[in-house]
C-alpha cells in the first residue's frame, strides 16, 4: 500500500477474476482516500494464455537509489 503525490492510497493485490479460489491470478488494485473505504480499480497486472501473476513487490524510487534502473528517467 502506498500514499501518491494527491493523497490517495494504492492497493495492489491477488486477484482472480473468475472464482474465489486460487488460480487465473492477476494484480488487482484499489484505491482509497481514507484506509477505510476503498474502489476498486482496473486490474493491474493481466495473466496471458501462458502464464499466471502470483506474488511480487512495487516500489518508488524516483532517485533510482536501488540502482537497478541507471539509465531511466521516468
Amino acid at each position: 500500500c502506498f500514499l501518491d503525490a494527491n493523497g490517495t492510497w494504492h492497493l495492489y493485490y491477488q486477484y482472480n477474476p473468475t472464482a474465489t479460489v486460487a488460480g487465473n491470478q492477476h494484480w488487482g488494485h484499489a484505491t482509497s482516500q481514507d484506509l477505510y473505504t476503498w474502489e476498486n480499480q482496473q486490474i493491474a497486472i493481466y495473466a496471458t494464455p501462458d502464464s499466471q501473476i502470483f506474488s511480487g513487490s512495487a516500489v518508488i524510487d524516483v532517485n533510482n537509489t536501488s540502482g537497478f534502473f541507471p539509465n531511466q528517467t521516468n
